[in-house]
């Protein structure tokens, strides 16, 4: 994986695979941090460019896919991660 700043700053991260195209990509502990508990968090994937969404839950993304509408539909907070275009 290539180095970001983040990596650069020695920032942990965890690996995360695409729902569409299981390319491997990760998510840094510092952006994880900033989302709330219970929150969805929402990230492109590097290689197709589809949108990733996860749950955060016990300090951990315990789910991969698509944006579910069901998550903002509960009014749940969403952590936006995508890169700016």
């Amino acid at each position: 994986m290539a180095e970001c700043a983040l990596c650069q700053q020695g920032d942990p991260s965890i690996t995360v695979r695409c729902w569409k195209c299981q390319a491997t990509f990760h998510v840094h502990r510092y952006q994880l941090d900033m989302a709330p508990e219970g929150s969805v968090v929402m990230g492109d994937c590097p290689g197709c460019g589809v949108v990733n969404c996860w749950k955060k839950a016990n300090g951990q993304l315990d789910y991969s896919g698509p944006v579910l509408d069901v998550f903002v539909s509960l009014g749940q907070p969403i952590m936006d991660l995508r890169r700016k275009r």
